[in-house]
């Protein structure tokens, strides 16, 4: 009897052990598990009460949806084609928030795969998997990847972009590597402008091999026309801009409109004001990746870890003078510098292999779990009963209390944004009126002949109160 519970014990030992090794040498296994813990942790998030992180999302999720409604290509400050991949899983999704949501869930969930995959052709297999599961975790991250934002697309095709150029660089210099890398950096610039930076990093890093060669080849003209691919999007969106408004330049004029408006900031804020950032939203794994990021860019010839450095450390240079000539907010939660946390990550991680063991475990396990805490902080965009009216209409809607020709009234105030939260949540935009209703009945009032007569519009506001008191009943 005790022989046959040692051997029991012994077998499920030995299967715990084969686990154990399973894990370790599969990458597959590796990304699945990584795959699930991201997934899952983002539902905890969302039932946790997370509900995006700005009015830019539901802003963009409305304007998604008009161009559902109404698929043009067109231009404006903001890049459309997010608009464009929304609008085309509104087809299949019909609830707004989940359509939008599932964009990014389905985008950060495929960054994991070519993270972890860039991440091993730089390093190794430890720090691949370490730092992904890092990536998972990370609070900005976590909450974009379950936001109306562009920033997860944005990050998916910039890490893609990169993982491409390593292949070709480093493993054969097969061009369809260079050309894939620079098909990603050409999307990447349809999601942020920051896309357009790293096209010109991938130009730079490419037109390296003269500091080799010391001449022009034929190979070096032919890669430089490939990675000038990279730049078809950004041309496109001139050539829009000019159709649409007469002025290539008109989304630069209007974005530096407003950040003239609300930045006042000098030249030593503009100055520092990325990096600042960057230790901001992820100080340990920016901090403990100083050493190793210097060690890298000090250490002899051109190699995988310094070329995913050089796409961070240039690109970020780049932002820097972008900023000190007078673009870029200075917002203390900048969206801008969150891909340059992400590949910071695994330079932390291997600064963290240095140490002693027990130091490297205490240290990783500290950033995931305050990682983990930071993640149920999240910023909350409305006040609470702007998210109930958004409800309520939708389920005016669902209820058919709303006719299929109504219109919904919502009187705009300047500096406040509930309307798009309201609009999204009600999931029917296209319902809404917007204006100033004060001014409008003025108007209204004055060209009709019969003053004492209600207009329609008046109607529709007294059924709407009606309905709203027969809900409550």
């Amino acid at each position: 009897m005790e022989l046959t519970g040692n051997n029991k014990f012994q077998n499920f030992s030995g299967y715990l052990n084969n686990l154990r090794i399973n894990f370790i040498s599969s990458q597959s296994f590796q990304i699945i598990f990584l795959l699930c813990i991201k997934v899952l942790f983002q539902i905890i998030i969302l039932y946790s009460g997370y509900r995006w992180l700005s009015a830019d999302d539901y802003c963009r999720t409305v304007k998604s949806y008009e161009w559902f409604q109404n698929p043009v290509i067109n231009s404006g400050v903001w890049l459309t084609p997010h608009f464009w991949i929304n609008g085309f899983v509104m087809i299949f999704v019909k609830d707004l928030f989940a359509a939008a949501l599932l964009v990014n869930v389905l985008f950060s969930s495929a960054t994991v795969i070519y993270l972890y995959k860039t991440i091993l052709l730089c390093f190794d297999k430890k720090n691949a998997f370490f730092s992904t599961l890092i990536f998972c975790l990370f609070p900005f991250q976590v909450w974009m990847s379950i936001s109306g934002l562009p920033e997860s697309v944005f990050f998916f095709f910039i890490i893609a972009g990169i993982y491409y150029f390593i292949k070709w660089k480093f493993f054969g210099e097969k061009n369809i590597y260079l050309l894939l890398s620079a098909l990603s950096f050409a999307l990447s610039n349809g999601f942020r402008y920051e896309g357009w930076l790293f096209s010109g990093v991938l130009v730079l890093l490419v037109l390296i091999d003269l500091l080799k060669e010391k001449r022009v080849t034929r190979k070096i003209i032919v890669n430089f026309m490939i990675s000038l691919i990279s730049f078809t999007t950004i041309i496109w969106w001139l050539i829009q801009n000019y159709i649409d408004h007469h002025n290539v330049f008109f989304f630069a004029e209007e974005t530096t409109k407003i950040f003239k408006e609300f930045n006042t900031a000098g030249f030593f804020q503009r100055l520092v004001q990325y990096p600042t950032f960057i230790f901001f939203i992820a100080p340990l794994t920016t901090f403990f990746a100083l050493k190793t990021s210097f060690e890298t860019l000090k250490s002899p010839g051109i190699t995988p870890v310094k070329m995913f450095l050089l796409f961070n450390i240039l690109e970020l240079s780049l932002l820097i003078l972008q900023g000190i000539l007078g673009t870029g907010g200075t917002n203390m939660i900048s969206r801008y510098i969150v891909i340059n946390a992400i590949l910071f990550i695994p330079f932390a991680v291997q600064q963290a292999f240095e140490f002693r063991k027990i130091v490297a475990v205490a240290f990783i396990g500290m950033i995931l779990i305050i990682n983990i805490i930071w993640s149920f902080y999240y910023p909350q965009p409305f006040r609470e009963d702007t998210f109930e009216v958004g409800k309520l209409l939708n389920d005016f809607e669902k209820k058919n209390y709303i006719k299929e020709n109504g219109k919904i009234y919502f009187e705009e105030v300047t500096g406040y944004y509930d309307v798009f939260a309201v609009q999204a949540l009600s999931n029917n935009p296209s319902k809404f009126i917007l204006g100033n209703f004060p001014e409008i009945k003025t108007i209204e009032k004055k060209n009709k002949k019969n003053k004492k007569q209600k207009s329609e519009d008046e109607l529709n506001i007294i059924e709407l109160k009606k309905l709203s008191r027969k809900a409550e009943h």
